[in-house]
């Protein structure tokens, strides 16, 4: 099982995934109903509802899409293309297949290549659509199961009482006393002072140091790199220390979850050399999904895992995505944290971006992320009123419209990414807030970091206050986008291209060869005063084997003349 496209989520890996490989995802007998759930959910409404129906039809049913077109959706076009936008998506996914049955298969398969590359709604629209076995065995066993979580919890009750015979049997030993299982602050603590380690790494603060595992991860995905300018004493063997590249600020700046799944996806391709590649990696997907469906500050035992998973279990609490407890000698429980919870409703959040009959096609999946909280709030108001404030995890920005940035935190991590774009000289705290101001030269020294001006202005819109969320107006003032934008276009104002001159005997021969370049995106600037025309240079041996066609053809034509 390999996923070679580079993903953002866990559903674009799984679309890269081979056929074969999801549809082993969808027929596990024991989690297969937890990962057609979570495609189910990540799919627009509209689509879902079509889902849904046919599911409910049965699988070996097959319905005209034309009529599913007429009959199910209303009558408009936009509408209807979005439908066969999400078909095709769905193929893709192996979630419906498209019949003809006048058809052999040889046929069938050939057509939908057809549908896929031209994305032609008359090539899906005249075929049947029936949903997969193995997604309509999983879409109606998670419908109807009452089991909404993949593993058996351990009540809240059970733990007491495994706690209260461990700490008797310590006693009687004389061992030292274990500690309780965790609360949900604690768990809170937990995942953020994992990534707290990473990103402190990553900024060469004073910090406690991440695992041997995630400074691994960092070398190997080129955030970090060894640092060329040090020079090592004669009386030392010490390796050069490794220093933060321009794409770990990149890195810094982006949403925790898509830098959790980045460090996910390392992960997975380092099962390549392993002789169980394909059953591993399955075992992965499948852990990762079904922990979506489980509560935060519940303990779920170790023991209902398989054996691949309780390795999986270990590596993944040193990413903050479980924690591990040993409650006795024969029980171990682990804890699933936020980021684990909500790695499938980051997914959700995406948008799956594709084609049909020329038209660029746009499907939300699920609500925008920076709807407003509530939750936010209080969040924000617990973290400032915390009695460790400097352990508070959580950031809310305001952009004046005078380049001001005034940031509600208490965390030097914070302070330290703001100051990659803003001016340090202008650098002001109070006791729960501090201010910035952004400058030309604050910007410009974030690009030459390799930090792009989209990655900024989402960061801002992110991490913005929860009080700006209840309006119309934006996150961020557009006088204060427009300006960083402008800013970036000013290292870009001159393109150079490498192209190639072809000078035209005549007037009818410039104008055939101008249009073909035009044709095949390979025309760049003409002057028709003087004949020459001036192209792509990697396209010049189909511009010349044009011209050596019509020179030819002219020829002919003259001859028979």
């Amino acid at each position: 099982m390999s996923a070679s496209a580079v993903s953002q989520d866990i559903f674009t890996y799984l679309q890269s995934l081979p056929p074969s490989s999801l549809m082993q995802l969808y027929g596990d007998v024991s989690y297969g109903p937890f990962v057609c759930k979570a495609i189910l959910q990540h799919l627009p409404d509209s689509a879902r509802q079509l889902i849904l129906r046919l599911v409910f039809c049965g699988a070996e049913v097959t319905y005209p899409v034309q009529e599913i077109l007429t009959l199910w959706t209303k009558p408009d076009s936009h509408h209807q293309s979005s439908i066969l936008s999400s078909l095709l998506w769905m193929e893709r996914m192996q979630v419906v297949e498209f019949v003809d049955q006048n058809q052999n298969a040889a046929e069938r398969q050939q057509d939908l290549i057809i549908a896929e590359e031209k994305k032609e709604e008359s090539t899906v629209a005249n075929k049947s659509v029936k949903v997969k076995t193995q997604f309509f065995h999983g879409v109606k066993l998670s419908i109807t199961s009452l089991n909404s979580t993949p593993w058996v919890e351990l009540t809240p009750a059970e733990q007491k009482s495994h706690y209260r015979a461990r700490l008797e049997k310590h006693k009687e030993t004389g061992k030292k006393l274990p500690a309780p299982p965790p609360t949900l602050s604690e768990l809170e603590m937990y995942t953020q002072s994992r990534w707290d380690s990473v990103l402190h790494y990553l900024v060469g603060s004073d910090y406690e140091s991440p695992p041997a595992v995630v400074v691994h991860f960092l070398e190997k995905t080129g955030l970090m790199q060894e640092d060329t300018e040090f020079k090592n004493s004669s009386t030392s063997d010490a390796p050069p220390p490794l220093v933060i590249t321009s794409k770990g600020y990149e890195f810094m700046l982006q949403d925790v979850h898509v830098q959790l799944w980045s460090f996910i996806v390392e992960y997975l391709a380092t099962l390549e050399s392993h002789p169980k590649c394909n059953e591993i990696r399955k075992e992965a997907l499948l852990f990762l999904i079904c922990l979506s469906y489980c509560r935060v500050g519940s303990a779920y035992p170790a023991s209902s895992l398989s054996e691949y998973g309780k390795i999986l279990m270990k590596d993944f609490s040193q990413f903050g995505l479980l924690f591990v407890y040993k409650l006795s000698s024969s029980l171990t429980l682990f804890f699933p944290t936020r980021v684990a919870v909500n790695l499938i409703a980051a997914g959700c959040n995406t948008v799956i971006h594709t084609s049909i009959g020329g038209t660029k096609m746009k499907l939300q999946s699920q609500h925008s992320i920076l709807a407003p909280s509530s939750a936010s709030t209080r969040a924000l108001e617990v973290a400032l009123a915390s009695s460790d404030p400097s352990s508070s995890p959580h950031l809310a920005i305001i952009v004046q419209t005078n380049f001001q940035l005034c940031a509600y935190t208490t965390s030097e991590l914070h302070i330290s990414m703001l100051g990659l774009f803003c001016e340090i000289s202008t650098y002001r705290r109070l006791p729960n807030v501090i201010f910035f101001r952004i400058t030309r030269d604050s910007i410009k020294s974030a690009f030459r970091l390799g930090i792009s001006s989209g990655q900024i202005i989402s960061f801002m819109e992110n991490h913005s206050h929860p009080r700006l969320r209840t309006g119309d107006q934006p996150l961020v003032p557009r006088n204060v986008t427009d300006q960083i934008i402008l800013w970036e276009r000013e290292r870009t104002r001159l393109q150079i291209e490498e192209v190639w001159c072809f000078q035209g005997k005549s007037l009818d021969e410039f104008q055939s060869v101008r249009q073909y370049a035009i044709d095949i995106d390979a025309h760049v600037h003409d002057n028709e005063n003087t004949f020459k025309l001036y192209t792509k240079y990697s396209k010049v041996e189909h511009v010349m084997a044009y011209l050596v066609r019509y020179r030819s053809r002219v020829g002919t034509q003259k001859a028979k003349k």
